[in-house]
């Protein structure tokens, strides 16, 4: 099943709940094994559905990849209801589709673990998705690594301040990030 993303973020919050009601049943009334008709908003996952960790966990995975959308933890701690994992669904996509226009960059971890030394390089759009890849791809290198981003010289402050955001935790961890902009080539006029 393939769902464009085009429209998404004019649509507004209402109109992406709309979009994004059906493709959530889907997915739920599938995982779950449940008629989709019994998937109201007040229906309780845990005491109704008899839902475990697991299998909420599992429904979360699938319905990232299926939006291409990353949600957060503290947002899946929340939800206890059909309804509420819709309005989780709809905040994610709606902060992914109105955050600033995605730019290239370079990506290079290298870990900081001794037995290994390995090294990532990586290019990619700098996609809220994307952005969590990379957080999880640094989190197991472990700390005393280092993320070095490249970006252009002129990216939109608003995406670079996105980019820090998202990144910014793995200073807890003990995982130095430092991001650089591309001069761009500069030739000699004669």
């Amino acid at each position: 099943m393939q769902h464009a993303r085009y429209g998404a973020g004019a649509l507004g919050p209402l109109g992406a709940r709309e979009f994004l009601e059906p493709v959530v049943r889907q997915i739920v009334a599938s995982q779950l094994q449940v008629p989709s008709g019994w998937l109201t908003p007040g229906i309780s996952f845990a005491q109704d559905l008899a839902t475990t960790v697991a299998d909420l966990t599992q429904l979360v995975v699938s319905i990232e990849r299926e939006l291409h959308l990353h949600l957060d933890e503290w947002a899946i701690d929340s939800v206890c209801t059909y309804g509420d994992l819709v309005e989780v669904v709809t905040v994610a996509w709606v902060a992914t589709t109105a955050s600033p226009q995605s730019v290239l960059l370079r990506a290079v971890l290298v870990s900081g673990r001794r037995e290994r030394h390995g090294v990532v390089v990586r290019a990619m759009r700098s996609s809220p998705y994307e952005l969590e890849l990379l957080v999880d791809d640094a989190r197991r290198a472990g700390p005393g690594s280092h993320l070095d981003l490249t970006m252009a010289a002129d990216v939109p402050a608003d995406t670079l301040a996105l980019v820090e955001r998202r990144l910014a935790r793995l200073s807890s961890r003990d995982i130095v990030v430092r991001i650089a902009h591309d001069q761009p080539n500069r030739r000699a006029v004669a």
